[in-house]
């Protein structure tokens, strides 16, 4: 099976709202509320403001993280490891012998209190969950 033909399934013909013209556009991106213009051009001359700036290409936009929350964060997670220990059971799962990236402390509140009623031991795939 070609690529060509495996594509034709997720894609749709649709018609740009400024010029009209029909193009294809990834059923995806339709329910995700794009893919209304043919180009960039289209879509900055049928907004009355254009292109809004920061807006950026959205496969490569990285919401910046300051130094100064990376560094809170390890220490707050140093402080509980060193008071709590280093977690090998799961809370939710009662996994065992969890150790290094298996195993990790979960804040309750999701406030990351300095507080240690707060914290709880969760597996990898139980704090994902936790964190939905």
């Amino acid at each position: 099976m070609s690529m060509k033909k495996l594509w034709q399934n997720y894609t749709v013909e649709t018609i740009c709202l400024h010029c009209d013209k029909k193009f294809q556009c990834f059923v995806h991106n339709l329910r995700k509320g794009f893919g209304k213009y043919c180009s960039k051009a289209c879509s900055n001359s049928a907004k009355p403001r254009g292109f809004q700036k920061g807006h950026g290409n959205l496969r490569n936009r990285r919401t910046p993280i300051p130094a100064r929350s990376i560094i809170y964060y390890q220490r707050l997670h140093n402080w509980v490891e060193k008071h709590l220990g280093k977690p090998e059971k799961c809370w939710h799962c009662k996994k065992d012998g969890l150790v290094g990236r298996k195993i990790h402390w979960a804040s309750k509140s999701r406030r990351y209190k300095w507080d240690l009623k707060d914290w709880l031991r969760l597996c990898a795939k139980c704090h994902a969950k936790y964190d939905g």
